[in-house]
């Protein structure tokens, strides 16, 4: 956790402006801004979505369905291209429909990846489950 916690401080450093503080609002601000250059952030952020489809496959090998599989990467790809849609000129959304958004879609979106690759996770706690009681 500590390192998923790392790298997307690190990972935001890239994407905000310079005002994210490294330890406190008093610290030095870092950011490079690639929000000012949308396109170029978003194909960033697609080339690290491309990137971790391909650990996610070498990781769980021929452990995971084939729904499992292809599903997550299908998963990743819709929400990839999603975030595309910023380019789109559209109306800000309210604060109010952000907030519900902000609070629904990643419960929505962790329980359909778990839906996708539970076969997978139920057998890897299994396994950790005999490998603690002997």
């Amino acid at each position: 956790m500590a390192l998923v916690s790392l790298s997307h401080f690190l990972l935001d450093g890239l994407v905000h402006v310079a005002g994210l503080p490294i330890i406190g609002e008093t610290s030095p601000k870092l950011g490079l801004g690639l929000w000012n250059y949308l396109p170029l952030e978003l194909s960033l952020e697609t080339l690290m979505a491309i990137i971790g489809i391909v650990i996610y496959w070498k990781v769980t090998g021929a452990s995971t369905s084939a729904v499992g599989r292809y599903g997550i990467a299908a998963l990743v790809i819709v929400m990839t291209a999603l975030t595309w849609t910023q380019l789109l000129p559209n109306p800000a959304p309210s604060p109010h429909a952000l907030m519900i958004s902000w609070i629904v879609a990643p419960i929505v979106l962790s329980a359909i990846a778990y839906a996708l690759d539970r076969k997978r996770v139920r057998q890897a706690f299994s396994s950790q489950v005999e490998v603690s009681n002997p």
